[in-house]
């Protein structure tokens, strides 16, 4: 997982696609990972992710787009998701 990422973010790209880019990992590696992506969009890189964790989601990212059989059900930015479940 960790080289898979290193490799994409390699050549400076605009756009990282990553999938279940926590999967597999441990503690610490999950947190180097965490803190890469975020000072990556700190440098103003785009990251589409695709996961299941949601508790490390939450940590990372700004929007979110709910896709269901290939169709988008929902788009929302972090903190209106976290209001709604209040």
């Amino acid at each position: 997982q960790k080289l898979g990422i290193a490799l994409a973010l390699l050549n400076n790209p605009k756009l990282v696609i990553l999938d279940e880019p926590m999967n597999g990992l441990d503690p610490k590696a999950v947190k180097n990972v965490r803190e890469t992506i975020i000072d990556f969009k700190n440098q103003g890189v785009t990251f589409l992710i695709s996961s299941h964790i949601l508790s490390e989601l939450v940590k990372v990212t700004d929007s979110i787009l709910i896709i269901d059989k290939g169709k988008i059900i929902k788009e929302t930015t972090m903190e209106e998701l976290n209001q709604s479940n209040e």
